[in-house]
């Protein structure tokens, strides 16, 4: 699967623009300020349907309109479902993907002109991975982050993983709700909240499931990966922390109904899950230098490349923003050395220095484009 081009219509610094792509690594390339990681968010959009670096849509609209719209192209190949004795074949593809967001109207997405009922029907079709020089913050950040991270991982290979988080929080806000209508009319009915616990339980519990089996399935790959990146014997890992873990779900909303009355608030489950990097089996958070912190976040990020491709059995678009200006010599000639193996197919790169990046490539095996921004310089 790669991305064949791209429109970008009253996009943040892009009025209007088109820009086609290599299947291999495209290098974009301008001084800061120029739309280099404007151009990834797009390309973020159309792959996932919402943004990674812009929190909330209307901030990408350009300043002074009401509304931006992305456009893309998707090539893939799939195998074709035959008999066992059938000559294996390939079903070659091209899906336009568009995305609307109008500041009143809200957003919309549309695959081959067809409206999407959900974003959720989106996820996983064309999945991406993005490594930026500010990864390093997920470490000290609080659990929120890194569940947001996790839970987007595995909603790309898993739909249905999707579907049940929706749902878990969807309850989680009316069981909230109850509590806060609880203490404002200082009434209280065990059998109502039982009701939302019940619920929870099942939902929770495969939650639960699929962030363990993601965590034991990854760790492997993470442990390679950081020897790569950081020419280091340590031991990486990553230690996944849950309240559901060994209790019952049912249980431990009993234990804490007393906290969860005073607080007014769900105070124990999934949605309290947190994760931990590790190296020798001590805490990254805690113990880690600057350089230990950006190889394990980069080595997570391509473990994660790694564990979607296994699953879905396609190359994941790959994402670097502005990192080689972060990274010592030693960690950037590594990734750039993994990036340009058979293991990785698409990729864009940002950089400000055009000739810094192309020694680094001048060897590479794969296509390579360069795009020079602003376009009309």
């Amino acid at each position: 699967m790669n991305l064949l081009d791209v429109q970008l219509t009253q996009f943040r610094n892009y009025t209007a623009a088109k820009l086609s792509f290599c299947d291999g690594i495209n290098c974009i390339t301008g001084l800061n300020g120029t739309g280099k990681t404007n151009l990834l968010e797009a390309v973020y959009y159309l792959c996932v349907g919402k943004g990674f670096f812009t929190g909330q849509d209307v901030y990408n609209v350009q300043r002074e309109q009401d509304y931006f719209r992305l456009e893309g192209r998707f090539h893939s190949q799939q195998p074709e479902d035959l008999p066992d004795n059938a000559t294996p074949t390939l079903r070659i593809t091209t899906d336009t993907i568009a995305v609307y967001y109008h500041v009143t109207q809200g957003k919309t997405l549309f695959r081959n002109g067809v409206k999407y009922g959900r974003l959720a029907e989106h996820v996983g079709r064309y999945p991406v991975v993005v490594i930026e020089p500010e990864d390093t913050w997920l470490i000290a950040e609080g659990g929120e982050a890194r569940r947001k991270m996790i839970d987007n991982v595995i909603s790309q290979v898993n739909d249905e993983y999707l579907e049940k988080l929706i749902q878990y929080n969807r309850v989680l806000v009316q069981r909230n709700s109850l509590l806060k209508q609880f203490a404002e009319s200082r009434e209280w009915n065990e059998s109502l909240l039982t009701v939302y616990d019940e619920q929870l339980e099942p939902l929770a519990n495969y939650i639960h499931d699929c962030r363990n089996a993601l965590v034991e399935s990854l760790t492997p790959y993470l442990l390679e990966t950081y020897q790569v990146v950081s020419g280091q014997r340590e031991v990486a890992g990553i230690a996944y922390q849950s309240d559901v873990e060994g209790k019952s779900f049912r249980e431990l909303m009993q234990q804490n109904r007393y906290k969860d009355r005073v607080t007014q608030r769900t105070t124990r489950g999934t949605h309290r899950d947190d994760y931990e990097l590790m190296l020798n089996g001590v805490a990254i958070k805690k113990y880690g230098s600057q350089g230990q912190k950006k190889s394990s976040m980069i080595a997570l990020k391509l473990a994660f490349y790694r564990w979607i491709k296994t699953h879905t059995h396609t190359f994941p678009i790959l994402l670097l923003d502005d990192i080689f200006d972060k990274l010592d010599p030693e960690r950037t000639t590594a990734l750039f050395k993994l990036i340009d193996s058979a293991e990785f197919a698409q990729v864009f790169i940002t950089d400000t220095d055009v000739e810094r990046i192309k020694s680094r490539l001048e060897a590479s095996m794969k296509s390579v484009k360069f795009i020079s921004l602003p376009l009309n310089a």
